[in-house]
């Protein structure tokens, strides 16, 4: 009787790239690759690359001492794992040899430059914005953080009467804030919800009751400029959050400014 054939086992991909064990030594990944079509290998991040990579491209070496036209020191490659280059092989048999875990060898004296920007404090903001307008109406004074560990310090302005009697721009938005921060140093049991917040407003400031519209309008930029926490059903301040706490509220427009200028930036670059 004849047998039926048996169909011929199918070959597992597998992964033949070389990268360094433990013991610094190129073998073969052997890994099996993952699904069609990509075939892409779990452990690609450890492959020996083809050819010359980081700074030794540039034939600045590890361990090397190199330097720039002007004289100072240059950076050395520091991607022993994955770079082909022979100083690396180098280096692997002399820590191999001494039975020593494996280290970068930096013998360049480089250090990375020290950039030239820093976050002002609120001090120096409001110190900047007054020599800006030495003479407005609204120049600023900082109001020191009654409860440093939860509420942010204030820069306060004074705001111009308008034409219409309505509240100038800006100013509901640091009554809100004033009265969020009499709510958390009092530490009050009641949420701080919109209507409480309106009436308060009205009470304080001897005008009618801004509508609880406008201190959501408020809430939704304080959330997207990360500034504080607002809870829904009701919508209502629940604390300051902590890079609200460090930077204040100018602090985080100020982030929340250059972070969409780098976004519209990169777009910029991508669409051409």
């Amino acid at each position: 009787m004849a047998v039926a054939p048996q169909p011929r086992a199918r070959k597992v991909p597998t992964c033949k790239r070389l990268f360094k064990n433990d013991d610094l030594e190129l073998v073969e990944c052997n890994l099996r690759l993952g699904p069609a079509p990509d075939y892409r290998c779990e452990n690609r991040h450890r492959h020996v690359s083809k050819y010359k990579t980081g700074w030794c491209a540039h034939s600045q070496c590890e361990g090397s001492n190199p330097v720039t036209f002007r004289g100072d020191p240059a950076p050395t490659c520091k991607m022993w794992q994955t770079c082909p280059c022979d100083c690396h092989k180098v280096y692997d048999m002399m820590f191999h040899a001494s039975d020593m875990p494996r280290e970068t060898v930096d013998n360049s004296h480089w250090h990375p430059p020290k950039g030239e920007f820093w976050m002002p404090t609120p001090e120096e903001r409001m110190a900047l914005i007054a020599s800006s307008k030495p003479h407005a109406p609204d120049a600023p004074v900082l109001v020191e953080s009654p409860l440093p560990d939860a509420v942010p310090a204030t820069i306060r302005h004074t705001f111009a009467p308008t034409a219409t009697g309505r509240a100038a721009r800006g100013e509901l938005e640091s009554w809100v804030k004033e009265q969020c921060d009499i709510w958390l140093v009092e530490k009050e049991e009641f949420p701080c919800a919109t209507k409480y917040l309106s009436d308060e407003i009205g009470r304080t400031q001897g005008i009618k009751p801004p509508s609880v519209g406008a201190i959501s309008a408020v809430f939704d930029r304080w959330t997207a400029i990360g500034f504080a926490t607002i809870e829904k059903k009701p919508t209502r301040f629940v604390a300051y959050t902590q890079e609200g706490i460090t930077l204040g509220l100018e602090g985080c427009k100020d982030k929340h400014k250059r972070s969409r200028r780098s976004l519209q930036a990169a777009s910029a670059r991508t669409l051409r």
